[in-house]
């Protein structure tokens, strides 16, 4: 039996269906570690995944070792201790290969797992931007089975599996969480105006959805129980919720494949497919808390672990904590299952990441307050993309907004207007009516581009997200005279795949019928950093 190809290693929508089919974090380790065994036709195929907390990598899932090492076999890493030839690939960050492992000098004997029969070995190490996340191995009985090109094939796919593995590496350790106490939120009467900068111009006129209180990392502290729902309740909200991410995910990676979003909403996937997550909630609701109480508790708990800990990796996935939570309470609350938990609201937030604009956009949110930053701040560059209005302020204040509470943002002069009398309101929903009709307009009256004496100039369009190209398209613009690559990498929390960069660059040329097609080398750097 021969090993298969690398394209068929490397294969994202192979491993991207492999996820969606399982039903816990467990069985898409144990599923991927065959699928990647079977095709290398490899004797072993082990993940082992990092725990910082004690400086180890950690056995997660193996074909060919013994199942009972899994989660008990631990390899020491740090502080001038690494032991054996796994937790040397990843302290050095290189591919090791060996003909004949037990001759290495990094070979470090495990008793009980049955590794002694089984020469060649091959590990690379698995990271997520500059976050060690594990390591992927490979083992066969006959001595110098791997070559340069098993190497380069297992290096694509822990390239593939970064970001998801670094999400159920870190989903892993928070299920020795404890519960912590609910912060009550103290609402104050809200000031008649707030001034603040234009981020991303436009009118928005919508109730608030405050995400992120000054010292308050809580959610739902004020959220109201029915009383009414079941178990089976919960059970049809979570299968409701894993419906609509992957629907999310699916319709992100077609509009806004500039980021190859294809794991924006994985952190929210992989927590429906934690049972540390989802038995947490069961447990509460079989010892007599309501499943909307029951969400909220485990939530909050998730939230303020996220929040308080001092790696900013832990620190990001906050967000996607609340993101999960809120949509699951919405659907446990009867909201219609194709509604999206941020369309027609002002988003007003004390922070940001590049993917939560994107996802508001989708998501058919009206404008966004965004307490700091600046107008050059990647979030504000991407809100005008997306054509979101943002105001961003230094006034606490919003922060104290509550929940569905009526507001217009003027993001012309920045100007924010909580609970605005109905002379005002009917005002701006005027004005923004004709904002509108006058860019539609527009659009439909721009022909050939040509100078007032008659010459011909060719318009091109600067191109940052691919639903730009409709704008262009709209302009009748001839051509991209730049795409900046960079965006698929600012806009996400970890770098993207070769084969992600070349469908986004793939759908740019191929939206432009032929027309010129002007790619700017990758810009990374000074004020345009990856956010890790």
């Amino acid at each position: 039996m021969t090993k298969d190809k690398v394209d068929l290693i490397c294969d994202v929508a192979e491993l991207a269906a492999l996820f969606e089919e399982t039903s816990s974090l467990e069985e898409f380790l144990d599923r991927v570690v065959g699928l990647v065994a079977d095709h290398m036709n490899a004797s072993v195929c082990s993940i082992y995944l990092l725990d910082e907390s004690e400086g180890s990598l950690v056995l997660r899932a193996t074909k060919g070792l013994s199942k009972e090492a899994t989660g008990s076999l631990r390899l020491k890493l740090g502080e001038g201790i690494v032991e054996g030839i796994v937790g040397t690939a990843l302290q050095e960050l290189r591919p090791i290969r060996e003909g004949r492992a037990q001759e290495s000098p990094y070979f470090k004997p495990v008793p009980g797992i049955r590794e002694e029969r089984y020469a060649a070995m091959l590990a690379v190490p698995i990271v997520r931007a500059a976050t060690r996340v594990g390591v992927l191995v490979l083992q066969h009985e006959k001595p110098d089975y791997f070559n340069e090109r098993d190497t380069r094939a297992l290096r694509a796919i822990a390239v593939q599996l970064a970001s998801t593995l670094e999400n159920i590496r870190l989903l892993l350790e928070l299920r020795r969480v404890q519960a912590v106490p609910n912060a009550e939120p103290h609402p104050v009467s809200p000031p008649r105006a707030i001034q603040g900068v234009p981020g991303s111009e436009g009118i928005a006129l919508g109730e608030a959805l405050v995400i992120g209180r000054l010292g308050d990392d809580v959610l739902f502290a004020d959220s109201e129980d029915t009383g009414r729902l079941t178990a089976t309740d919960l059970s049809q909200a979570i299968e409701t919720t894993e419906r609509q991410l992957a629907e999310l995910q699916r319709q992100i990676e077609t509009e806004q494949a500039d980021i190859a979003a294809s794991f924006i909403f994985g952190a929210h996937l992989l927590m429906l497919k934690d049972q540390g997550f989802l038995g947490r909630i069961y447990l509460l609701v079989e010892e007599g808390v309501t499943p909307t109480q029951a969400v909220i508790a485990v939530a909050n708990e998730y939230v303020q672990v996220f929040a308080a800990s001092p790696d900013p990796v832990f620190q990001e996935k906050a967000q996607d904590v609340k993101d999960l939570g809120y949509r699951l309470v919405r659907n446990l609350q009867g909201a219609d299952p194709e509604s999206v938990d941020y369309a027609d609201r002002i988003i007003v937030a004390a922070d940001l990441f590049p993917s939560d604009i994107l996802r508001f956009a989708a998501q058919g949110a009206e404008g966004i307050i965004l307490l700091g930053g600046s107008v050059t701040a990647h979030v504000a560059v991407l809100a005008r993309s997306v054509k979101i209005p943002m105001v961003l302020v230094n006034d606490e204040r919003v922060l104290e907004f509550t929940d569905g509470m009526p507001i217009i943002v003027d993001a012309g002069d920045g100007s924010i207007y909580p609970e605005p009398s109905e002379q005002l309101w009917a005002e701006y929903h005027s004005r923004a009516r004709l904002a509108s009709a006058s860019a539609v307009n527009h659009h439909a009256l721009l022909t050939e581009t040509r100078t007032r004496d008659g010459v011909r100039v060719h318009l091109l369009a600067a191109i940052n997200l691919l639903r730009e190209l409709k704008v262009a398209r709209r302009f009748k613009a001839e051509g991209v005279g730049l795409y900046r690559t960079e965006f698929p990498f600012i806009m996400r929390n970890s770098f993207p795949s070769e084969e992600e960069q070349y469908r986004v660059y793939r759908a740019v040329a191929e939206a432009m019928q032929g027309a010129v097609v002007t790619f700017r080398t990758l810009d990374v750097g000074g004020d345009k950093l990856p956010e890790n």
